[in-house]
């Protein structure tokens, strides 16, 4: 049983069911300040429902996931798309969350973005979250002194972007964009993938400052291009404009997968695809919804459930299911409540933050 112990106000102490714990009153007198609270709690659920939920489809392809789930892939037990790829368990997070709760712990801890920090946190995540084709791989051979570059066109500095957007929402869209940069650099210096980064990040700061999802997706797109200069070519086009001409396929998610199954992981394929999902739902943004159209197309479904999940979490935290929140924490052994109170509280800083990343 999840029972937990909590406290209410008045000092008494009772046990009942509860994902999302109470503050203070005196903390929360002001509506905003719990409107941000539960969008942060919002974006960390919805990231951790979108990678478990995406776990089973990676590298199928929508037939496929079809034929081996059924009709209404809902939370299937899973099954490896071939053999020799790994097979997770049902409601199990994958990297997408461990990265990102890495991010969040050293913006906790050291109350600023220490980007070395980070990079140590990453590196000692245990090898199941980092296989031989991984960035953070790459990462742990060049902090042992190896001449690797870090210009993979992999989507992880989006996928673990959403503890930045966050801790920096006070910030002006070129300082979060600055900060997105930073972070992103660790493991990946691509152009793309720095932009991917900005343009999901720069939604949710746009959602925890009550923006709708419209204005969110423009700040988006400005952010994308903002960031291009921080990274190194790589030879795609800008990514706001394949973001862009994603939201004109909103309908049509699978045409926007790549021919090569193998390079479903590119973000140039899987933010755009994200974006389509947030534009498809943008009138009623039901989390669950909008990660069943990410996840159940396959591809790099666990990251696209990811990004969506923190996305359509920070925009409508209402339709986090608690009840399957409590499943996943359970079985990864987390609590985000947590981890959401302490950066609530970053934010209640009147200042920039622009010390926090410098």
């Amino acid at each position: 049983m999840r029972d937990r112990l909590m406290r209410k106000a008045n000092g008494t102490e009772v046990r009942h069911r509860q994902v999302v714990p109470p503050i203070e009153s005196a903390a929360v007198a002001d509506e905003a300040a719990d409107r941000r609270y539960r969008r942060i709690w919002g974006a960390l659920a919805g990231l951790a429902y979108g990678d478990a939920q995406g776990q089973p489809f990676v590298f199928y392809r929508p037939a496929q996931v079809t034929e081996v789930y059924g009709a209404d892939p809902d939370w299937p037990v899973p099954v490896p798309a071939a053999p020799g790829r790994r097979c997770w368990m049902r409601y199990e997070a994958s990297d997408d969350t461990f990265q990102s709760l890495c991010v969040a712990q050293s913006l906790i801890s050291r109350q600023r973005l220490d980007t070395e920090d980070i990079a140590a946190r990453l590196a000692a995540l245990p090898g199941r979250y980092a296989s031989a084709q991984s960035a953070i791989h790459d990462l742990r051979a060049r902090r042992r002194g190896g001449d690797v570059r870090m210009a993979s066109l992999g989507a992880g500095a989006a996928m673990r972007i959403a503890p930045v957007a966050l801790a920096f929402a006070n910030n002006d869209l070129p300082g979060l964009v600055a900060a997105v940069a930073a972070a992103s650099r660790i493991s990946h210096t691509a152009r793309s993938t720095i932009s991917g980064a900005a343009a999901a990040a720069a939604f949710v700061r746009a959602m925890l400052r009550d923006d709708d999802v419209t204005a969110g997706v423009r700040q988006a797109l400005e952010a994308s291009a903002l960031a291009a200069p921080y990274g190194e070519e790589d030879g795609a086009p800008p990514l706001h404009e394949a973001i862009s001409r994603a939201l004109e396929h909103c309908d049509d998610l699978e045409s926007l997968l790549p021919a090569d199954i193998d390079a479903c992981k590119d973000v140039t394929y899987v933010v755009p695809i994200a974006f389509a999902v947030i534009w498809r739902h943008r009138h009623t943004m039901s989390l669950p919804d909008a990660v069943l159209d990410a996840v159940r197309i396959g591809a790099d479904a666990d990251t696209q459930g990811a990004i969506v999940g923190y996305m359509a979490g920070s925009a409508n935290p209402a339709s986090v299911p608690y009840d399957v929140i409590g499943l996943i924490e359970d079985r990864n052994a987390f609590r985000l409540s947590e981890t959401a109170v302490a950066l609530w509280r970053m934010t209640l800083c009147p200042s920039d933050g622009s010390d926090r990343w410098v």
